[in-house]
């Protein structure tokens, strides 16, 4: 048997169910920016790792043309051992 609800009732209901589908969208858009800031992240990373070998490779010039030492990020001036 059916039971036809009260049109206080049906409004609350539907309150809900529009509150439930903002909810289910806002969930599907953040796990959607969790997936772009998990790429983004995987490519900084690779960035940083490119950017490491630079370094080195950077360095081992300097070692062989001014000897052994170290750069000074700041001044940037090759101080040697």
């Amino acid at each position: 048997m059916k039971q036809i609800l009260e049109k206080t009732e049906i409004i609350y209901a539907e309150d809900l169910k529009n509150e439930f589908g903002k909810v289910k969208d806002q969930i599907h858009t953040v796990k959607e920016q969790m997936s772009n800031l998990q790429q983004k992240t995987e490519d900084l990373v690779s960035h940083l790792e490119d950017l490491r070998i630079q370094e080195q490779n950077f360095m081992k010039i300097l070692n062989e043309k001014y000897g052994p030492g170290k750069l000074n990020p700041i001044t940037l001036n090759y101080e040697k051992y």
